[in-house]
């Protein structure tokens, strides 16, 4: 006699149904912790990556351009915004100027609309495609102790006397993929770095941690080491 299919194939009680629910619904909440900080580590890898490519860009150029940083001939902001890729542009396609930590819209479209009008940027129109990175305001100009300040086209990099510890790239993501309190960094020499804020030097007349404003401009230290 041929057994009943109710027999042969018992279905799940709601009881351990609701138990197998439990057990994934506990594994997964084991499992994100652990995925969202892979996802984080992969995510500041690639940035880290995106700046290493941006400072070998940088040093080709400088190796063409008698050891001179890029420099288009516009003063702040549009050389740090606009002119500096469109000059290394040449070395490096534009997937490496987003980092996956940013927010849409990522940093150069936020900061255009944010401060643009302000700063002689009317609309983000100036703007050529979506950046997360910057191009720090001491490598057009000269400031500092000893020095004549004011826009100069000629930076080299024989003036940076700290080329390791040297911000030449800072990534200003609007998200917090790198983890609070701190930012990724691509240096002179062409390595990049997760960096902490406090291990950064304070600047002046903004804040405390302006890359812009470093004490002897491209010739001083960022790092506090």
């Amino acid at each position: 006699m041929r057994p009943r299919l109710a027999n042969a194939l018992r279905a799940f009680t709601l009881v351990e149904l609701l138990v197998v629910i439990g057990i994934i619904a506990a594994l997964i909440a084991i499992l994100m912790p652990a995925l969202a900080k892979a996802r984080e580590a992969a995510q500041t890898v690639n940035c880290l990556s995106n700046l290493r490519q941006l400072g070998l860009a940088n040093s080709m150029y400088i190796n063409e351009n008698k050891g001179v940083f890029p420099n288009g001939g516009d003063d702040w902001p549009q050389e740090s915004f606009v002119d500096v890729w469109d000059l290394l542009g040449t070395f490096t396609p534009i997937q490496f100027y987003d980092c996956p930590t940013d927010n849409n819209p990522p940093f150069n479209i936020f900061w255009v609309t944010t401060f643009g009008a302000s700063s002689g940027f009317p609309n983000v129109n100036v703007l050529e495609f979506p950046c997360s990175y910057y191009y720090p305001y001491h490598f057009y100009h000269r400031f500092g102790p000893g020095q004549v300040p004011g826009f100069v086209k000629g930076v080299k990099i024989t003036d940076v006397i700290y080329p390791s510890e040297k911000v030449l790239f800072p990534c200003y993501s609007q998200g917090t993929g790198h983890g609070l309190n701190r930012i990724n960094l691509g240096f002179v020499d062409g390595h990049a770095a997760t960096t902490r804020l406090d291990e950064l030097n304070p600047t002046t007349p903004y804040g405390p941690y302006n890359l812009d404003w470093t004490l002897y401009g491209a010739a001083g230290k960022d790092l506090n080491d």
